[in-house]
């Protein structure tokens, strides 16, 4: 876990430096034609087998989603601190069953309630607006919003895969509309 923890936040640092030299839509664009590119080999016949237009309607918001929090994640790094932007987009962990109750009234555990109220404070801690009594930085808020869209997209992710199946095609169509909007 430790080793994850580094590699994680490794990669969040590396998305902070980059962010000197390129803007974030570049580096949207070429993180996922990069990942585009080496996933498209994988992409045997027989593994994209099963695609209906239901699997395209189902898949494009999946894409959708995906692409707007990882532009809203890059747009955020330019002005967040590297701590507050890990923090802020790692709040999908509670975000997610939160809004899965708010939308299709899946009821999480005490444990994941009590960790959002506990998540929800330090976020408004490290921002300053707690204590400080000042509003969120335009990054922290970018993150945030980063955040919630990663929710959505682990929403419809986990219906699509669960319903339509094809991960691997799935994540070529997440990188594709990622480079594509941005």
């Amino acid at each position: 876990l430790l080793l994850a923890a580094f590699f994680w936040g490794s990669g969040n640092l590396a998305n902070k430096t980059v962010l000197q030299d390129l803007d974030p839509f570049t580096v949207v664009v070429l993180r996922h034609l990069v990942a585009a590119v080496v996933i498209a080999p994988m992409l045997m016949p027989k593994l994209t087998r099963g695609v209906t237009r239901a699997w395209v309607r189902s898949a494009l918001p999946v894409g959708v989603a995906f692409g707007v929090a990882v532009i809203c994640q890059q747009w955020g790094f330019q002005t967040a601190t590297v701590t507050n932007a890990s923090f802020l987009v790692n709040a999908t962990c509670v975000l997610t069953p939160l809004l899965a109750l708010m939308v299709f009234g899946e009821r999480p555990g005490t444990g994941t309630a009590l960790a959002a109220a506990v998540m929800l404070l330090g976020a408004l801690s490290m921002s300053g607006v707690l204590f400080k009594w000042q509003p969120m930085n335009a990054g922290d808020t970018w993150c945030l919003v980063s955040a919630l869209f990663y929710s959505i997209w682990m929403i419809l992710l986990v219906r699509h895969v669960t319903q339509h199946g094809l991960p691997v095609l799935t994540t070529f169509v997440q990188c594709l509309c990622a480079a594509g909007i941005a």
